[in-house]
């Protein structure tokens, strides 16, 4: 759920993407570890396997608590950006992104939490120069992906605990850096760039061995997500010769031929922060001249305008309904036709990137402040937040 800000790297475009619109190991006894397909499943969740035993909750009566600030989220740290959050089978969760926005200097980060509260920053085979900007849960551990300098792609394993480098063969692998991870019937899928720059999704049926495909007429694509039918979703702009943009959905049953399909909004300088499954279908967000909005589809080719707000938007889940977060703001719908809007100065000017739902049913929002891309404010950092009802 839950991410660039999405990537010119998640991070040269995503970054841009991410930051604009949000802006798109020791060496570790998980060293041979190779990531595992499992097994659809029907519930909604950031880029992650959700947890079946998520507790249903009262979505309206949420309340949002700031965690206390980890180790390693802090300036002394790089004034690192998170980009996505996962959690898997056991509740364990993973947060990822990177340390700076600097290369070669910044490094890829990697957080693991037990509860959405207390994070400790993973170690173990994470290259310098990398960024890491999307987490899949796996039956076995969690898929990381990323880019190395902005250009080579960064594919890492882990068992929750520690990080290793993917062990497959590189000449099975995708060439450019990636941006998005989803699961679907056809396999994993993971949508970047090739070594060309082209817009590309990749598909593997073990993690191990991908194939790529050409996304059509695409400038870039960052986000991905599958539809409850299991059809692949890819959110990017397309752009013509005078550079305007038009926010593009392409949508695969297969993941190798896809077929494009316009957004209901006008071509114009538009951002695409967001795409994620929701207990209500796929919501997707695109900004443009401080305007926010989120598109709805529940077969990821017919789209309809759900939410008009200003500023990015974010997309999440709670409970059985979408939820999407603003800046100190947020809202909730259960059909997607009527939203109820609700403060949260608890997020405190931050800008809530990627959430996932816990056992109890509570939802981790993870977010970061962002000064710029040359620079960073000594006071940017990353923190998380629980969002929960109160305690009977």
């Amino acid at each position: 759920m839950t991410g660039p800000a999405r990537r010119a790297s998640r991070p040269a475009l995503a970054v841009v993407s991410l930051a604009l619109v949000a802006l798109a190991s020791a060496q570790a006894p998980v060293a041979s570890q190779s990531p595992s397909v499992p097994a659809p499943s029907t519930a909604p969740g950031a880029s992650s396997v959700p947890i079946a035993s998520a507790t249903p909750i009262d979505v309206g009566s949420i309340r949002w608590k700031q965690s206390k600030k980890s180790k390693g989220f802090g300036p002394r740290d790089g004034s690192p950006l998170a980009f996505d959050l996962a959690v898997g089978p056991t509740g364990r969760f993973l947060l990822v992104g990177v340390n700076e926005d600097r290369t070669p200097s910044r490094r890829a980060v990697i957080f693991g939490s037990d509860d959405g509260v207390r994070w400790t920053k993973l170690k173990g085979s994470i290259p310098k120069g990398s960024s890491a900007a999307a987490v899949l849960a796996t039956d076995d551990g969690f898929l990381i992906a990323g880019d190395v300098d902005g250009a080579a792609p960064l594919l890492l394993t882990s068992d929750g605990t520690r990080v290793s480098k993917l062990d497959a063969p590189a000449e099975g692998l995708p060439t450019g850096p990636l941006y998005g991870l989803a699961q679907a019937p056809a396999g994993l899928v993971a949508l970047g760039n090739d070594a060309n720059g082209a817009p590309t999704a990749w598909l593997s049926a073990d993690g191990l061995s991908w194939t790529a495909t050409a996304l059509p007429d695409a400038f870039y694509a960052i986000h991905v997500a599958v539809t409850d039918d299991g059809t692949i979703v890819a959110l990017g702009n397309q752009q013509d010769a005078n550079m305007v943009r038009t926010p593009t959905a392409w949508s695969s049953t297969d993941g190798t031929t896809w077929t494009t399909t316009p957004l209901p909004v006008e071509p114009g300088e538009w951002s695409v922060p967001d795409l994620e499954r929701t207990p209500l279908g796929l919501v997707a967000t695109i900004v443009g001249s401080g305007e926010g909005v989120a598109l709805l589809s529940t077969d990821g080719t017919t789209w309809t305008r759900s939410l008009e707000a200003s500023g990015a938007l974010l997309v999440g889940s709670a409970g059985d309904e979408a939820m999407v977060f603003g800046t100190d703001t947020w809202w909730h719908s259960a059909d997607g036709v009527t939203w109820t809007e609700a403060e949260a100065p608890q997020f405190g000017g931050y800008r809530i990137e990627t959430s996932a739902i816990r056992p109890d049913g509570a939802v981790i929002a993870g977010g970061y402040l962002f000064s710029g891309f040359t620079a960073m404010d000594p006071t940017d950092s990353v923190r998380t937040w629980v969002g929960a009802p109160p305690a009977p």
